[in-house]
């Protein structure tokens, strides 16, 4: 048998932005997403226990309170990487095509 890639069922989940209602807040959702530009927003859901992923983080937008997901569009930049390992993150190279 040839090694394949591990593969899980896919589940859908609801995804806690700023601007969503109230009622939202209040429903108990743990996952929540943001722009790096809202960093506070992200790190006051994490503090609540939340999984938080932040899109856009660039090297003058790193959230200073570490998010699970910093999010980037340069995976390999050198800034990334060491922020990365400088919070303890783990680097999955991106696929190539």
């Amino acid at each position: 048998c040839p090694w394949l890639p591990l593969r899980y069922h896919e589940l859908a989940w609801v995804e806690l932005q700023p601007g969503d209602p109230v009622r939202l807040q209040r429903d108990g959702l743990m996952f929540c997403a943001a722009s790096a530009r809202s960093a506070a927003w992200g790190a006051a859901r994490k503090a609540q226990g939340r999984v938080v992923r932040l899109w856009q983080v660039t090297e003058g937008r790193r959230p200073a309170s570490p998010v699970n997901f910093p999010a980037t569009d340069m995976p390999r930049a050198a800034w990334y990487l060491k922020y990365l390992q400088e919070i303890g993150g783990e680097h999955q190279p991106p696929a190539t095509i």
